[in-house]
């Protein structure tokens, strides 16, 4: 091998070991940088519930800021993708009102939470039969949402009416019921209970009927 193949190598081997400590570098600043800031960062799945009962899982990192509860931060974020999501944006400008999409719904706690279509699919099914239709996609498979926050003095709802400013706000100890919902939940499953109570559900978007009630 000549000598200047040696050198060239050296000098390849010694320009790959400075890249690396650089980047070590950089990253341990930067990691220190987040411990500064009290931020965070975790995986997370929400699922998005479309005009015609679609339902598409959102998957992403969700920053956690310094001082916020996770519970809120989880609301928070259905409440964003909600309000730039432009196609149900635009649909319920349009329509929405008119199919009486009347409420705005925030809510967001620990407990047992419940989603079915199982009354809207037994509806669709005796409307087939009955007009003999072959398929027929309406709003009536937007899901019923039941949720129960019986032991979560943080959790707290949210409900504004779409046809006036006047809204319902309710924390504490209490239950929800949402009819027709449209929007994003954190969880997807039929029954779904917060494991060890330590990681609150949370649902944001626009419902036909919605009421909370207090627990004793």
């Amino acid at each position: 091998m000549h000598k200047f193949e040696k050198k060239l190598i050296a000098i390849m081997l010694s320009l790959a070991f400075i890249i690396i400590g650089v980047s070590s570098a950089s990253a341990i600043e930067t990691n220190e940088t987040e411990k500064k800031e009290g931020n965070s960062s975790f995986p997370i799945t929400l699922y998005r519930h479309g005009f015609d009962g679609s339902v598409t899982p959102i998957k992403f990192d969700l920053i956690l800021e310094e001082g916020k509860d996770i519970g809120e931060a989880i609301a928070d974020k259905c409440q964003e993708l909600f309000e730039n999501d432009v196609e149900l944006q635009e649909y319920l400008t349009s329509t929405g009102i008119k199919l009486g999409f009347i409420c705005k719904i925030k809510s967001r706690g620990r407990g047992f939470h419940y989603e079915t279509k199982l009354f809207e699919k037994l509806l669709l099914r005796f409307i087939r039969f009955r007009l003999a239709l072959p398929r027929l996609n309406t709003l009536l498979t937007s899901p019923l949402v039941f949720c129960k926050y019986k032991k979560d003095l943080e959790a707290n709802t949210t409900i504004k009416s779409l046809l006036s400013n006047t809204s319902k706000y309710m924390s504490g100890n209490h239950t929800v019921i949402v009819r027709n919902f449209i929007g994003y939940t954190s969880w997807l499953r039929r029954f779904s209970f917060s494991p060890l109570n330590l990681l609150p559900k949370s649902l944001f978007g626009v419902a036909k009927f919605a009421i909370c009630k207090k627990l004793p």
